[in-house]
């Protein structure tokens, strides 16, 4: 298989199993309530909180950043860039990242507004109906800004990958240009400064984000095949993070040492997962499930309430006292949530095909 084939090759079979692990990460409950009482925590059911850190907030981490890495390789890929380029990239992104952003993120909100005014006090944080011009603008980009103290992601939380690509998208230029001119060492600089957390963490503007973007951009810009490179490490980078990753657990990713760790967990994580997924695709023995890879961006993006729903239905029915119940509800959550947003979209495109295709970025076929 030619090397510009084994790429893609590998982009599109990855597709659906990272859009699974994204959902895998953002099944974790730690504080939920069954009748006002605390239903998990770390010393009633231990073996629930070391699997589910374990599984989401270790091995499920990988993804979103893998993501990064292929767009940041995916916008350079032809290796050339200049104004027009630009301007050409920005102007395609308008649809597949822009308007699938807005379209999305205000869904959220009229499902919220929806569920706050049938059900007061079922979520949390300032009612939508009480949103200021500024709320709603706000609600868009950083919910912190609406309610202090919440996570600095937009209202529809999983969209925060998009809305920093986009802000990868418009400082391209200068990505290029630094990705260029110091290589390999440019990326090394941003490591050592994520490791000793001297970036200051902006709304948008991640460093960790624009480490593993710039990494992606690297091979293209640079002309080089990432499976080419990652397939020999596959040995050890499968040593390094099963090591890495159990000390990683021990700490639950407490402490410098646990972000450090986190750090390194991902990278090799990543030259793992695209090592072992070349290595079987050049075999024939992994290949890309096309219905299910054209249904990724839209289980992406309708997840969140899909899941949330899941879980607190999950919760009222098993009422997870115990180390099983905790676990079955954690792992037939994100399941049955994958399950629903697949059928969903199936419906949609065939009821729909426009509008899906607006939704979730895809070409509008006249």
């Amino acid at each position: 298989m030619a090397e510009k084939d084994l790429q893609s090759t590998v982009i599109s079979i990855l597709r659906f199993p990272l859009i699974a692990g994204v959902v895998l990460a953002h099944s974790r409950y730690m504080d939920g309530s069954d009748g006002g009482m605390a239903i998990v925590g770390g010393e009633r059911l231990p073996i629930y909180t070391y699997l589910s850190f374990y599984l989401s907030d270790i091995l499920a981490r990988i993804p979103s950043r893998l993501f990064f890495f292929i767009s940041g390789f995916l916008f350079f890929r032809t290796g050339e860039f200049s104004r027009s380029v630009y301007l050409q990239k920005l102007k395609r992104r308008i649809k597949t990242l822009l308007i699938p952003y807005v379209f999305w993120n205000a869904a959220v909100m009229a499902i919220y507004a929806a569920a706050q005014a049938a059900l007061p006090g079922a979520i949390g944080g300032k009612a939508i109906c009480d949103f200021s011009p500024r709320d709603f603008l706000c609600a868009f980009w950083d919910m912190s800004m609406v309610n202090p103290g919440a996570p600095s992601f937009p209202i529809c939380y999983q969209l925060w990958f998009v809305r920093d690509l986009m802000v990868m998208a418009v400082l391209s230029p200068l990505i290029y240009w630094l990705v260029k001119r110091g290589g390999v060492y440019f990326i090394a600089i941003m490591v050592g400064m994520q490791m000793s957390q001297l970036f200051p963490t902006l709304s948008g503007l991640v460093l960790s984000d624009l480490i593993y973007f710039a990494g992606g951009a690297y091979f293209s810009i640079h002309g080089k095949d990432f499976t080419a490179v990652m397939k020999p490490t596959v040995p050890v980078a499968a040593t390094l993070y099963a090591v890495f990753s159990i000390v990683e657990l021990a700490l639950l990713g407490e402490g410098a040492l646990g972000s450090v760790l986190h750090l390194i967990n991902i990278i090799t994580g990543i030259f793992l997962v695209v090592g072992v997924t070349a290595r079987m695709a050049e075999k024939g023995r992994w290949r890309q499930a096309e219905s299910l890879s054209s249904s990724s961006f839209f289980v992406y993006a309708s997840h969140g309430v899909v899941l949330a729903a899941i879980i607190e239905l999950g919760v009222r029915l098993l009422h997870p006292h115990t180390e099983l119940s905790a676990i079955a509800v954690y792992l037939l959550a994100p399941t049955a949530t994958i399950c629903i947003c697949i059928v969903c979209y199936k419906i949609l495109k065939r009821v729909m095909p426009r509008f899906t295709a607006i939704v979730t970025g895809e070409r509008v076929k006249y």
